[in-house]
């Protein structure tokens, strides 16, 4: 199948899946970070007080970040693949 399409749609596209690409690897970053600042503190003998500020606080706070650019994955996986059903939607059958 071909669909016609506008290179503003393709860009739209394209801008979407970068974004929803993006966010998705910083997320699982974040959270790789949070989990090896864990794991770091849990085999210390001896947590220094930076330790405990990035395993009590630092760490949290990755994962919170890391749901708020899931969320915006999300988002952006969902704005283009409404964009691209209305694409096909506007687009004529084979006759």
């Amino acid at each position: 199948k071909s669909y016609p399409i506008f290179e503003s749609e393709i860009k739209a596209l394209s801008l979407f899946n970068t974004l929803a690409t993006i966010a998705f690897s910083v997320a699982s970053a974040m959270v790789s970070f949070a989990v090896g600042i864990w794991t770091n503190a849990a085999f210390a003998e001896k947590i220094t007080p930076e330790g405990a500020i990035l395993s009590s606080v630092v760490a949290y706070g990755l994962c919170g970040g890391a749901v708020i650019l899931v969320g915006l994955g999300l988002w952006a996986r969902s704005t283009r693949n409404s964009t691209w059903d209305e694409i096909k939607k506007q687009a004529k059958a084979p006759v």
